[in-house]
């Protein structure tokens, strides 16, 4: 056999692409393993390890989704929340893009401004936003 009919046989051996089918399978199959594993888990703790009287500690799953979704009381009063924290949100939002502009202007026209606010804005990046949270809402008064 010669070095050209190697190389040729040798090449026709190329291995195809994986099929649509396979992808998706190896895609999604994962997350459906984990999150059925982790709902039996989730049964056995409750209904394996928990006693009668123990099981307020991780109620069972259907009983969750049942009483935090499908309840129309609790679904309500979740609605509420929700809505009271989306303002906040937005309220917040619109001051940080409002007071980002102002800062971008000033910091974009004049070179001392720059100077001037970049450090501060490096430090407020540096902080995590979990540790001021109670700061701001005490200087608001919503806590």
């Amino acid at each position: 056999m010669s070095i050209i009919e190697e190389k040729q046989t040798s090449s026709s051996t190329i291995p195809t692409q994986p099929s649509r089918a396979r992808k998706y399978i190896a895609a999604f199959l994962p997350p459906v393993i984990l999150g059925a594993g982790v709902i039996g888990l989730w049964y056995y703790i409750s209904f394996g390890l928990l006693e009668e009287k123990r099981r307020f500690l991780l109620r069972p799953i259907h009983s969750v989704i049942d009483v935090g979704f499908l309840d129309g009381d609790n679904r309500t009063e979740s609605l509420q929340a929700l809505w009271s924290s989306t303002e906040v949100a937005l309220i917040g939002l619109s001051i940080s893009i409002g007071l980002g502009f102002i800062l971008a202007i000033l910091m974009s026209q004049a070179k001392f401004m720059e100077r001037a606010i970049f450090p501060y804005m490096v430090t407020l990046q540096a902080i995590p936003i979990l540790a001021i949270v109670p700061l701001i809402s005490f200087w608001f008064g919503t806590g």
